[in-house]
């Protein structure tokens, strides 16, 4: 008798909300004369990301492949109503006129459980405002350049390394070398480490660079379609482990830096300046410079 009453309920339940969806949730678009494509309860037109057959990017190309000819097309992220811009006019007046609209990614961000996700790509509104303005004078041509000579120095050693292989003529995956390459650039230019991934493809910086884009499909999409599902749950995306290690990296490296006054012309020299000052100096400022690499 109970368990007849349970299923009874859920099937109400279930019911009732299958109507919600149908008729509340995914009205949103034809409320307002909207073209959009056909969702399906409760995932809307997230089917095919969620079952893993296709990356996001691949199911928005499909998405403005197939019906371009639209200038915007409504679809649901789940239970979010989400615009496709085709039109490049209208993409122009989103990123450039009317920008102030709509700078918020609307991605999962959580600096409390998540710190690593406290970044100037995720965040919003002013916050994400005064961060881009401490943050734009990193990145002039005068400051990148100051980091050549880190890119350039690998670069000689991934060359030497892959003319090793080809003298050998080892079999190589390109992709994982480039990415060992990057990791190496990253970590010096970031942290100010020689992590020596081109060597060793199996040490922590890479094992950890790789835990990073392992993520599953499914927690991507909520990610990036219902992000207040992970709030809700206090559910971090990033792996508690990396989050750990990268926190250490970070607060023993600038320790480190600020006890024995090191400066070097990379990326974390610049966020101690912040850190320290409240602003980076211009390019034309003098300063005593470490010029070794490590």
């Amino acid at each position: 008798m109970v368990l007849a009453e349970l299923i009874g309920a859920t099937i109400v339940t279930l019911s009732i909300l299958y109507i919600y969806f149908k008729f509340v949730i995914y009205n949103f678009w034809h409320k307002r004369g909207i073209f959009y494509i056909k969702p399906v309860v409760p995932i809307g037109n997230m089917g095919p990301l969620t079952t893993r057959k296709i990356t996001a990017g691949v199911l928005f190309h499909d998405i403005y492949m197939k019906y371009k000819s639209h200038q915007i097309i409504g679809i649901y992220s789940f239970f979010k109503p989400n615009l496709v811009i085709a039109d490049l006019e209208l993409v122009r007046m989103v990123l450039i006129k009317e920008f102030t609209s709509f700078h918020d990614r609307g991605i999962y961000m959580n600096e409390k459980i998540d710190p690593l996700t406290n970044h100037l790509f995720l965040m919003s509104g002013k916050k994400w405002k005064n961060m881009r303005v401490k943050l734009t004078p990193t990145f002039t041509s005068g400051k990148i350049k100051q980091m050549f000579s880190i890119l350039k120095n690998f670069g000689e050693e991934l060359a030497q390394h892959l003319e090793c292989k080809a003298e050998m003529g080892d079999c190589i995956e390109i992709k994982d070398i480039f990415a060992r390459y990057s990791t190496d650039v990253i970590m010096s230019t970031a942290f100010g480490i020689k992590s020596n991934c081109i060597q060793d493809p199996d040490n922590v910086y890479r094992d950890h660079r790789k835990k990073i884009f392992e993520a599953n499909p499914i927690w991507i999409a909520i990610i990036l379609f219902v992000p207040q599902i992970m709030n809700l749950l206090f559910i971090p995306f990033t792996d508690r482990g990396i989050i750990r290690f990268y926190t250490k990296l970070f607060r023993e490296t600038v320790e480190y830096r600020q006890t024995h006054k090191i400066i070097k012309h990379d990326f974390m020299n610049l966020l101690i300046q912040l850190m320290e000052k409240g602003f980076v100096e211009s390019d034309g400022d003098k300063k005593t410079t470490d010029e070794s690499l490590y």
